[in-house]
């Protein structure tokens, strides 16, 4: 993902979807605009059972959102497994998903809350 520095450039919405590996297993991560210095971007994580489509569709869709989205880029970050068409993943995994679940929570709390 590269962060343009031009700050002047029009927003082309464009989508682009990659599969991280960590040691929990593949996060699913799609990212719709374009990053760009010095811009925040929007990060999302779904609800237990649900994926990034089931959870914020309707909110990005809104009318009111359109806007917001226009202007800045968002990250979804789904978990092992719960992506579109992801293989069903075994019963001992449950286990390494919560603490991963949690490791997430965590580096997300402490970088946003300074």
């Amino acid at each position: 993902m590269v962060l343009e520095e031009n700050d002047d450039s029009v927003f082309e919405p464009q989508i682009t979807e990659d599969h991280v590996e960590t040691q929990y297993g593949d996060v699913h991560c799609i990212l719709t605009g374009t990053p760009k210095a010095n811009r925040p971007v929007i990060l999302t994580f779904h609800d237990v059972g649900l994926n990034h489509k089931s959870c914020f569709e309707t909110l990005f869709n809104h009318e009111d959102m359109q806007e917001i989205v226009r202007h800045l880029p968002v990250c979804h970050v789904e978990a092992p497994g719960q992506h579109e068409e992801a293989k069903t993943l075994p019963t001992a995994y449950v286990d390494y998903f919560c603490f991963f679940s949690l490791q997430l929570f965590y580096l997300l709390r402490r970088d946003t809350v300074h």
